[in-house]
């Protein structure tokens, strides 16, 4: 090929920008749900709340996936052999981390 090695798009560079535009859909699906929410308070018919609602659900289970998956390093099916869902190295008891990931979800 002669494309220059700088511009050259490798596997983990494909697999970085499927990451940064799951990240984008984080937050395009929590300005979705702020603009949905303006427009209920606005006009607070029927059809904006189920749509707050339905995109509120989305946008928050969306976040909570991240958070857990992505910025804590859990939900690794196969990392952990002892405790399932943990990340291979853990610091903290693993109860901690179970509580963190219900705590999260709850609050």
């Amino acid at each position: 090929s002669n494309r220059s090695k700088g511009t050259r798009i490798t596997k983990d560079d494909k697999c970085k920008f499927k990451w940064h535009c799951a990240n984008a859909g984080k937050y395009s699906c929590a300005i979705i749900v702020t603009v949905i929410n303006a427009f209920h308070v606005y006009y607070g018919t029927k059809a904006t709340e189920i749509l707050a609602v339905f995109f509120g659900v989305i946008a928050t289970t969306y976040a909570y996936f991240w958070d857990i998956y992505k910025d804590w390093g859990l939900i690794r099916w196969k990392a952990n052999k002892d405790h399932k869902l943990l990340r291979e190295e853990i610091t903290y008891p693993a109860y901690a981390y179970y509580i963190a990931m219900l705590v999260n979800f709850v609050f």
